[in-house]
């Protein structure tokens, strides 16, 4: 599954990627997350989240790594995620634009591969849950540049 969007942040550039490359406070912004770790600073930490597609809820624990890191315009990452018989692989990429001193264009893309119950669901519900997650980031992003 594909997912992309793009949306306007009225901040710097900067002050925008630093929140987004920073895990506590994209920990904060990202719906369903319960706890995050530190394994290696700017590179790798393990979260832990709760996700709900309708009916079916599900508590996974991934692995998050940053791939590729160009300050402050463009980073690729990575999570694998595992919840009673689900796996999650996640490929996701941002770039940032300075459109001027003050605003930012978050553009993003990410590559969902799903399998076990949540790979025989619904695919249109899963799709139309990850986009809502996706604004709520977003939206969250917003307020938390800023702190």
């Amino acid at each position: 599954m594909l997912l992309q969007g793009s949306t306007t942040i009225d901040a710097p550039r900067e002050q925008v990627w630093q929140c987004l490359t920073d895990a506590g406070r994209v920990s904060r912004c990202a719906p369903g997350i319960e706890s995050y770790e530190v394994i290696e600073p700017a590179r790798l930490f393990r979260i832990t989240a709760r996700i709900g597609f309708g009916t079916l809820q599900l508590k996974f624990l991934s692995d998050v790594e940053w791939l590729e890191i160009h300050t402050p315009s463009h980073g690729t990452l990575q999570a694998q995620g595992t919840a009673s018989g689900n796996t999650a692989d996640v490929a996701t990429e941002m770039t940032l634009i300075e459109l001027d001193s003050n605003q930012t264009q978050l553009t993003w893309g990410a590559n969902i591969i799903l399998s076990g119950t949540l790979a025989t669901s619904a695919p249109q519900m899963i799709g139309s849950a990850a986009h809502k997650m996706a604004a709520a980031f977003c939206d969250c992003v917003k307020g938390e540049v800023g702190k």
